[in-house]
């Protein structure tokens, strides 16, 4: 799974092994990866800053079930934690170290000030504040 930044310079790769995720990898235009951060999701857990400097993920805090197809699925939800990842170095910085929240659908506003995501178990709307 992949997804762009804004500026179409480097990807953020998710996979899974095994139905377990593995570390987010970011790769540049070269195919090169220029930051392995320390945690695993999905990069539909995933939105970039818009200026592509960061990327903000929820990870799953111990997820169950073979993902991403029981996930998908809704056989498994997860409760997850927001960091923001340095998209130059892959260092991963915790926004809420924990949370009841299953988010998809995250987005960064132009000022990089709110991140807002629906939390996919009540399709509730929520924003946080990043600065």
């Amino acid at each position: 799974m992949i997804l762009p930044n804004p500026l179409g310079t480097v990807l953020a790769v998710s996979g899974v092994d095994n139905g377990k995720p593995l570390p987010l990898r970011l790769i540049n235009q070269k195919g090169e990866t220029v930051g392995t951060a320390d945690v695993a999701t999905l990069t539909e857990k995933c939105a970039w800053a818009a200026d592509g400097s960061a990327i903000y993920c929820a990870i799953p805090i111990n997820p169950d079930g073979r993902l991403p197809d029981d996930w998908y699925k809704g056989l498994v939800s997860f409760s997850d934690r927001i960091v923001k990842i340095d998209s130059r170095t892959g260092a991963v910085t915790d926004i809420l170290a924990r949370s009841t929240f299953d988010a998809v659908n995250l987005f960064a506003d132009s000022k990089n000030q709110f991140l807002f995501f629906t939390n996919k178990t009540d399709s509730s709307l929520w924003r946080i504040k990043l600065k």
